[in-house]
């Protein structure tokens, strides 16, 4: 396994992962596509926009171009096969995320007008575990899954995510890079329990040999 380090935006850090892993292109699944800011790097790029082909999903989609797709409840497969899928999900855990309206506690959205965290850590780690179980439904052989994570705080409590989301998977997928970025700006540092905010994680995942040979025989 591969340990790297980024200083730097992550649309610039997804790009950076894109072209190391598929410098001539690939077919991307993204899962938790909220508002696209992740992809303004490629999208503002011309030849990395026609390298890197997008199919963008979202609980509640914020335009037309955006499926309707939910880990909980919903199939992938009908959406073809990708070389990558990233997974970027909202990480707080039971309490309203910043300054977002207070209303649909259980939702996973785009829409910022609709958007909360997490409900319950149960309810977070059951969406991964949804991942894992129709991953290879909208994976290529040898596909690889971006997680894109930070480890949260509750009542002062420390959230491993990038652990548990690891065990998780551990299944279906091979960790093959922990990548951790360091935030770039200004944060909330001036308490020991706020040093986790400085930094989060990169997780590159990819489909196990068995699973790429049920993924075969299913398509």
């Amino acid at each position: 396994m591969v340990f790297t380090a980024f200083l730097n935006e992550h649309t610039e850090i997804l790009r950076t992962l894109l072209e190391v892993y598929y410098p001539s292109g690939a077919k991307v699944i993204d899962l938790t596509y909220g508002k696209g800011n992740l992809w303004n790097s490629i999208a503002n790029n011309p030849t990395l926009r026609k390298k890197y082909q997008v199919t963008a999903c979202d609980a509640a989609p914020t335009s037309r171009k955006i499926r309707n797709r939910n880990l909980l409840t919903d199939d992938y497969s009908n959406l073809g096969r990708h070389n990558v899928a990233l997974f970027d999900p909202p990480y707080l855990i039971g309490r309203v995320s910043f300054d977002y309206d207070k209303v649909g506690r259980n939702s996973w959205s785009a829409d910022r007008a609709k958007y909360t965290t997490n409900q319950s850590l149960n309810l977070f780690n059951q969406r991964a575990k949804c991942l894992a179980e129709k991953a290879p439904t909208f994976l290529k052989p040898g596909g690889l899954l971006f997680v894109k994570i930070m480890d949260p705080r509750r009542d002062g409590t420390l959230i491993p995510h990038h652990i548990n989301i690891t065990n998780i998977l551990s299944n279906k997928f091979e960790l093959i890079d922990l990548a951790i970025y360091v935030r770039m700006g200004a944060t909330t540092w001036k308490i020991r329990g706020h040093l986790q905010n400085l930094h989060g994680y990169w997780l590159i995942f990819k489909l196990k040999e068995t699973e790429r040979g049920i993924a075969n025989a299913t398509h």
